[in-house]
């Protein structure tokens, strides 16, 4: 009588671990059907998003106006010093008795002797290279529109009773600039990338 037993063969570890995984997978699968069939009903919230994105852009556009702020603030203050500086007799006057003039005879002692604004490089051949700051002077001097300025300026009434208008100054912009010290041909670009 030969008596041999038959045992069902044994499952490995890694095998029960598969079907587990497929089973969990196969629930995730269904839930996530049935819940994409009750959003697809419902409105996307597209409103939201667009407020989202418009709000993303103000403060990208508050942190930029921030900037600008810093960079003009750090500019008046340097020019301040220089034109204390001059009055002090400290340091000799420009040559052409501006701040500018002040300010580019800072920068030319730092090596700076040459700038431009970033459209002259273009235009002269060359190209500001990559993650170089502009160098901050003070741009020309813009004219306020008289009739916009005599509808809002602030009115004072003078000793005989009649309103005069405060003359606004004028606004100087910041001019951004580059040296020759921070660009480069735009032929050599071209070969160095070839």
């Amino acid at each position: 009588m030969n008596t041999q037993t038959t045992t069902a063969p044994r499952t490995s570890h890694a095998t029960k671990s598969r079907r587990v995984t497929n089973r969990t997978r196969r629930a995730t699968v269904q839930h996530t059907r049935r819940n994409t069939k009750t959003s697809a009903s419902e409105p996307t919230p597209v409103g939201e998003l667009v407020d989202e994105a418009v709000q993303e852009i103000k403060n990208a556009r508050t942190a930029r106006q921030e900037a600008a702020r810093q960079r003009r603030a750090e500019l008046k203050a340097t020019s301040n010093l220089l034109k204390k500086a001059v009055q002090a007799g400290e340091i000799p006057p420009s040559e052409d008795g501006t701040i500018n003039g002040l300010l580019r005879q800072m920068y030319a002692q730092q090596g700076h002797t040459e700038l431009k604004t970033f459209d002259e490089w273009k235009e002269a051949g060359y190209i500001v290279r990559k993650g170089q700051k502009a160098i901050l002077l003070w741009g020309k001097p813009r004219k306020h529109d008289r009739d916009k300025e005599e509808a809002t300026a602030p009115t004072t009434e003078a000793a005989d009773g009649q309103q005069t208008s405060e003359p606004q100054e004028d606004f100087f912009p910041v001019c951004y600039v580059f040296s020759q010290l921070q660009v480069h041909a735009i032929s050599e670009r071209a070969e160095a990338e070839a």
